[in-house]
């Protein structure tokens, strides 16, 4: 008795999973357009990860010291954030924008140990004048 209420219910149950799984004919497109967005936001990112390191190998290379490698990165990334702000293609925009948590979760902690690492111990321990422990 149970059982033909049961099967009916888990039947239905079945058939909707199976019709929510199935994608629309629509959602192929937008999501080839999504792979299309993100591929051309991998390029540009990339591509300026490449940009930085050949402009810090050349600066090293030629012995420049006047301008650091960190300001020609940061311009270059103004720089295509405001061609990327200037077009119309907002998907991509969207797939490049600046993540607060990812850069303070990930990239500051190993600047921050970076930068103590190189610190010079003579700023940071002061030796003592008397020479005694006062003990």
């Amino acid at each position: 008795m149970a059982s033909a209420y049961l099967y009916p219910a888990a039947l239905n149950l079945l058939l909707q999973r199976r019709d929510a799984s199935d994608p629309e004919e629509g959602d192929d497109t937008d999501t080839g357009k999504k792979e299309i967005f993100s591929s051309w936001a991998l390029l540009i990112l990339i591509g300026l990860l490449i940009a930085a390191f050949f402009t810090s190998y050349v600066l090293k290379s030629r012995k420049i010291q006047a301008v650091h490698e960190t300001v020609i990165s940061i311009f270059a990334g103004m720089i295509v954030g405001l061609v990327l702000r200037l077009t119309t293609v907002t998907s991509v925009l969207e797939l490049i924008s600046f993540d607060y948590q990812f850069f303070f979760n990930l990239l500051l902690p190993p600047i921050i140990l970076a930068s103590g690492y190189e610190l010079h111990q003579v700023c940071l321990v002061w030796p003592k004048e008397g020479g005694g422990d006062g003990g």
